[in-house]
């Protein structure tokens, strides 16, 4: 096209420290920030250095939320933080253990079971953001390097709080299920039913 023009605004950064419920700084925890619509930026590759210290660069100006996720723990998400253009803002998380979802994707009945099952599932939090798709790259390499099973997905480790689990075949079946969650429960199993 001739004539188009694009101006992009010089990114911001967003510093921060993790720290566990205790006060101590924790190491190799993955930093995730969301937009003002409440989607994800990307796949992270942030993570807190021994100090429990980050730096996210290149995000854009404009309102954001942070979590973070260790191996085992998570953090609710923050507070808005207003990132502007060129300039540096500052952020703490606190990460408590977490919980995982494993997610078990049934039929309408037992035959259905036995058939494979193409599903596309979506975890939301209490404000309707999409909680299953916060990867760091370690979890996207492990996905990749354990397959995908179509059946059963692992979710997490989330925070404590209510989600809402949400899955869809391509011949139009649904199930949702709301999962109430607790500090420390570990793992749980939850079963959708797609009718």
């Amino acid at each position: 096209m001739d004539g188009l023009v694009v101006r992009l605004a010089k990114p911001g950064k967003l510093t921060g420290i993790v720290r566990d419920v205790g006060g101590a700084a924790q190491s190799g925890v993955t930093i995730f920030v969301r937009d003002a619509a409440g989607r994800a930026i990307s796949a992270s590759g942030c993570t807190s250095d021994a100090a429990g210290r980050f730096t996210y660069e290149g995000i854009a100006p404009g309102r954001i939320t942070a979590s973070a996720r260790g191996s085992r723990c998570a953090s609710v998400e923050s507070a808005a933080v207003e990132i502007r253009s060129g300039e540096t803002s500052q952020v703490e998380l606190t990460v408590a253990e977490g919980t995982f979802l494993r997610v078990s994707l049934l039929g309408s009945s037992q035959d259905d079971d036995a058939q494979p099952m193409r599903a596309r599932l979506r975890v939301l939090d209490e404000a309707g953001r999409r909680v299953d798709d916060l990867m760091s790259m370690e979890d996207v390499m492990g996905l990749l390097s354990e397959g995908f099973s179509s059946r059963e997905r692992r979710v997490g480790p989330l925070a404590p709080g209510k989600y809402t689990l949400m899955a869809t075949t391509l011949d139009g079946k649904d199930a949702k299920k709301s999962v109430l969650v607790e500090a420390g429960q570990g793992e749980r199993s939850v079963k959708l039913r797609l009718k």
